[in-house]
């Protein structure tokens, strides 16, 4: 009964991948969206004032001017006052202007990407808890990029060990589990057929 669940299973998986493949055949729904760039000017004026050639502080008026990607203006004065009514006091005026670029890179978007062809290799375990050496390639994915897959889908190949000899398996479905730490490596469930046995298959592959 429990083999025949996993089959059921599987067979399950693989139907949705061969539908998402001939869904999204000849097309990729990644958007790539340009980088954009806040501008922001910032014009400073000081009075600074002087006692009998002795330094003593700064009037000082900024005023901000942030120009956003979408075309709005965000636009502020901050103004710090003394008094400068005293004869024994001169005013030096300076005026500093600082026009500062930003570049915003916006987070990469994801969708379905029709044949990548990204080659994997790694281990699999049946359900008999046999290992086998496994190499496929990969005929749908969703991600970045072909090369920064977050799954992959129907990845098609060969496995081998001692014990079933040769054999092909498709994995209906792997997942990046750890991508910040492991930015390369799969965990999928797959179904393979050797001379000897059909068995569902626990994968870690490792892209190439």
């Amino acid at each position: 009964m429990k083999e025949t669940i996993i089959k059921i299973a599987m067979a399950v998986l693989i139907l949705i991948s061969a539908a998402g493949m001939g869904y999204f055949a000849g097309k990729s729904s990644v958007q790539q969206i340009p980088a954009q760039t806040i501008t922001k000017t910032e014009i400073q004026y000081v009075d600074r004032v002087v006692e009998k050639g002795v330094y003593i502080k700064d009037a000082t008026k900024t005023d901000t001017t942030i120009t956003k990607p979408d075309g709005t203006i965000e636009h502020t004065v901050v103004q710090n006052d003394i008094n400068t009514s005293s004869q024994d006091k001169e005013t030096v005026k300076v005026t500093t202007q600082i026009v500062e670029k930003t570049e915003i890179k916006p987070e990469p978007t994801k969708g379905f990407i029709w044949l990548p062809l990204n080659l994997n290799a790694g281990l699999g375990l049946t359900e008999k808890r046999e290992v086998l050496a496994m190499g496929d390639v990969t005929l749908l994915g969703w991600g970045v990029s072909k090369n920064d897959l977050s799954f992959k889908f129907a990845s098609v190949g060969v496995d081998y060990n001692k014990v079933q000899g040769c054999g092909f398996h498709i994995t209906a479905i792997s997942y990046r589990l750890i991508p910040k730490v492991f930015t390369n490596t799969y965990m999928g469930l797959g179904y393979g057929i050797s001379p000897k046995e059909r068995s569902a298959q626990l994968s870690i592959e490792f892209g190439l």
